[in-house]
């Protein structure tokens, strides 16, 4: 199978690009650097000369604070991009996020109704319906937050934590805001399952555990071998914001069992000992 990954550049992508290249599919990874979304002369000519058989979207605007500032910018990525790629071909996967939910019905699962806060979440709700109004058949995950090392540029709250607590340092973390987190390598193996499973509608990706970023980082603090008060609670009232935080965006799924029986998450903690950092940043 010849695939389009999307976002190769970001921080879920370079691990998409390196599940489907184990299935081995004839992968072709697109970062921003070297094709911009919102050229759809360009965008078409790179699908006919590859012609793929699937695109795997995982490119946006996911910055909820570039959002906010930038609406325009944030509807031509995440929705109308995503909807012309949509129209492609019929094996399409569209990423979605757990912030198209406000954060007070967790748990959520996919017939839960979105409800954004957020110019970012507001966006992400736009891009389904666009994508499955492009394209009946194609199927949009929503994602709980992600962790692991980065293999680009772009840092996540796990890299920053990480890093700091292996420098000596402290951080502080939000102990009333809590996520279903999940590793890179565990959704990037799931969203290559789901596309040879063909699955449709929308489906929830999720880790089996609801961790604040305080417990989060609690347990990373242990992981690199240092003190856990080293980690400080704070609370996100006390942060002021453009944009309201949600409290609680956990998920759980009613389908992936049934879409993928052989897909199993691990605990938030599970391997992550054993992964190393990456000497070298995989990609621009």
């Amino acid at each position: 199978m010849r695939v389009v990954v999307t976002g190769a550049a970001g921080k879920l992508g370079p691990y998409v690009v390196e599940a489907a290249g184990r299935r081995g599919w004839t992968v072709q990874g697109w970062g921003r650097s070297e094709l911009d979304l919102l050229d759809p002369e360009a965008v078409q000519r790179r699908l006919d000369a590859f012609r793929p058989d699937a695109v795997i979207h995982t490119a946006a605007m996911s910055t909820v604070s570039d959002c906010y500032r930038n609406p325009p910018a944030a509807w031509a990525v995440n929705v109308d991009a995503a909807a012309r790629l949509a129209t492609y071909c019929p094996r399409f996967v569209h990423l979605s996020t757990d912030m198209v939910f406000d954060g007070e019905g967790a748990p959520y699962v996919e017939s839960s109704a979105p409800s954004p806060v957020t110019t970012y979440g507001r966006s992400k709700v736009a891009s389904e319906a666009a994508v499955l109004a492009a394209n009946p058949a194609a199927l949009v995950a929503r994602m709980a937050l992600m962790c692991g090392w980065s293999r680009s540029r772009r840092r996540s709250f796990f890299d920053t934590t990480m890093e700091t607590l292996s420098a000596g340092g402290s951080i502080e973390a939000f102990a009333d805001e809590w996520r279903s987190p999940l590793d890179y390598s565990d959704a990037a193996w799931a969203l290559c399952g789901l596309l040879e499973a063909q699955a449709t509608g929308i489906v929830h990706l999720a880790g089996p555990e609801r961790l604040s970023r305080f417990d989060m980082a609690r347990r990373l603090a242990r992981i690199v071998g240092v003190p856990e008060d080293r980690v400080q609670p704070i609370s996100r009232r006390d942060v002021p914001f453009d944009e309201p935080r949600q409290r609680d965006l956990s998920m759980r799924s009613e389908r992936l069992g049934k879409l993928l029986p052989e897909f199993t998450s691990g605990a938030f903690d599970r391997g992550l000992a054993d992964i190393d950092r990456p000497s070298t940043l995989l990609l621009p």
